[in-house]
């Protein structure tokens, strides 16, 4: 499945949803497992999670989900977890055209995002140590070196 969504109106999307989101989504965690909740315990001090919740978290929301149709999951990411330099790299430098996540075309733009060596560390350690993911550890060096 091949989803097209134009820039702006991504951009839109991604504004709109942002003000509408509330810090704490209660909803989401009537659908929590014991272990989930743990994680999430455990999350809430971790330091890429304020960054998250500044940068990523109005498109990519703060379960991980994404948003259907317009910016993909990180939650389970198959994309994420196959290749964490591709990660950085989106992070460093944006990221346009198609990709798949878990088996959906996504064709839209993200934007370079400005943050330090140790930002993007943190925030991508946080991610891939939540919602499943395969709990990679991203170091400043790993971030520098793909800057170059």
């Amino acid at each position: 499945m091949k989803i097209r969504v134009p820039f702006l109106a991504l951009s839109f999307l991604c504004l709109f949803f942002w003000s509408c989101q509330n810090k704490k989504d209660d909803s989401s965690n009537s659908n929590e497992s014991a272990s989930d909740l743990f994680e999430s315990e455990s999350a809430n001090n971790h330091p890429g999670k304020k960054i998250y919740d500044n940068k990523c978290a109005a498109c990519h929301r703060e379960s991980g989900q994404g948003i259907t149709n317009a910016f993909p999951p990180l939650a389970q990411s198959d994309y994420l977890n196959a290749n964490p330099e591709k990660s950085i790299e989106a992070i460093i430098k944006g990221l346009s055209g198609e990709i798949k996540v878990n088996g959906v075309t996504y064709n839209s733009v993200m934007s370079p995002i400005d943050a330090t060596n140790q930002e993007i560390a943190d925030v991508l350690t946080y991610v891939y140590s939540q919602w499943g993911n395969n709990k990679t550890v991203i170091t400043p060096e790993m971030v520098e070196k793909l800057r170059q």
